[in-house]
């Protein structure tokens, strides 16, 4: 059994996608945590800011997205890039499924921001 400290706020995942290559994780801290099929990992802090990453040879790796690129680390790059992309895929899914409700006349270049 794990128990908390007094005053220690409890983490536990708000909201979840699994995908071909990955499962995501929305915390309720807002921090994004993505689990990839290779067993690389990476957490995108709330802010956005911060991403720390682990490859599939268990090297772990941290940047501060404000100053640090990810040009250098390949493997980084393209996981913070699937993940991003995934995220948008389902946000424009769901946006467009609650505006066919709404009864809203959606014209395709819109939803795909053309």
């Amino acid at each position: 059994m794990i128990s908390k400290a007094a005053g220690e706020k409890q983490i536990y995942v708000k909201k979840w996608l699994n995908t071909k290559y990955a499962a995501l994780f929305r915390m309720n801290t807002e921090d994004l945590h993505v689990i990839f099929v290779d067993n690389s990992m990476l957490v995108l802090s709330a802010s956005g800011k911060r991403l720390q990453y682990i490859n599939k040879k268990g090297e772990f790796r941290s940047y501060n997205l404000e100053v640090d690129s990810l040009s250098k680390d390949k493997g980084a790059k393209k996981r913070y890039t699937y993940a991003l992309e995934a995220i948008e895929k389902v946000w424009k899914k769901k946006n467009t499924k609650e505006a066919i409700k709404r009864g809203e006349n959606l014209e395709l270049g819109k939803i795909l921001n053309i």
